[in-house]
């Protein structure tokens, strides 16, 4: 991805990021998924890419149902899914779950099948594409059109690389105001404004508001995020608030929830935190 946007800016190309950046994070849960390179599968790059866009969880007519284009998608690449299959030099979440069901033999116990395969596959692929994607895209664009944030940010990772031209995963522990603006960029866009809804077990009350058990709840973090109770100027693009606050997501201070929070926050935070910070690193360096 970095070469074709440094061959396109070579040449003064228009470049699609969105296109790319949504390309990047499949390749990169297909290979966390099935062990192997996307560009080096059977399966059609184009259409997939098509498939996850329009079944993506941005898509309110994801809401509708189960997605069936998707399960459909994944019917066609049941050689991946069958124990038979050629295996790989390491295990991948695949080999992992037809392991499992392989090996259950419990009598009683929920029996896991293809059909439960494909399903976690689907959360792998929309929650680890989609919502990473989404954010990258987000602080490209808040880059774009703030170039003090720009230039600080390119100042930041050019002293700690030097002349390396590209940066490594230990390179981006080290940026500080890189981290601050992918927390800035959670803030102001959250990938999932609503979290996920949660039903309550038992009645208790908010305030002297009554809620019944059963009752489902949506958390609106994009509207916590932008409370000038807690935020100063929170409409405005500002890295540097984070500078000073021990504010971090992972879900011990309300006011600042992109992941959740408590037994179910999300399971991808540092693959969607790190991902975004070394791909927005990277594009940065380029421009």
């Amino acid at each position: 991805m970095i070469d074709s946007i440094s061959d396109a800016s070579a040449s003064s190309s228009p470049v699609n990021l969105t296109e790319k950046l949504f390309a990047l994070m499949s390749s990169i849960i297909f290979r966390i998924v099935f062990g192997t390179s996307f560009q080096g599968s059977d399966l059609e790059h184009e259409r997939f890419l098509r498939v996850l866009l329009d079944r993506s969880p941005v898509n309110i007519e994801s809401l509708t149902g189960f997605p069936g284009k998707f399960i459909a998608f994944f019917s066609n690449i049941d050689d991946h899914l069958r124990p038979g299959r050629t295996q790989q030099e390491h295990e991948d979440i695949v080999d992992v779950l037809l392991k499992m069901v392989k090996t259950q033999t419990e009598i009683g116990a929920a029996q896991l099948g293809h059909n439960n395969i494909n399903a976690v596959l689907l959360d792998l692929f929309l929650g680890g594409v989609d919502t990473t994607a989404t954010a990258m895209v987000w602080a490209m664009a808040e880059l774009a059109t703030n170039i003090r944030v720009m230039k600080k940010a390119q100042e930041e990772i050019r002293n700690c690389i030097g002349n390396k031209g590209k940066a490594t995963e230990i390179d981006t522990e080290q940026l500080q105001y890189l981290k601050m603006i992918v927390k800035e960029t959670l803030r102001q866009h959250p990938s999932g404004p609503l979290l996920l809804p949660r039903e309550t077990m038992s009645h208790f009350k908010v305030l002297s508001n009554d809620v019944d058990p059963k009752t489902t709840i949506l958390v609106n973090d994009w509207a916590i995020s932008r409370d000038p109770e807690f935020w100063n100027n929170p409409e405005t693009f500002i890295p540097e608030r984070f500078d000073d606050r021990s504010v971090d997501f992972k879900g011990q201070h309300f006011d600042f929830l992109p992941f959740g929070a408590g037994r179910r926050i999300c399971p991808g935070i540092l693959y969607g935190s790190d991902g975004n910070g070394a791909c927005t690193c990277q594009i940065v360096v380029l421009l």
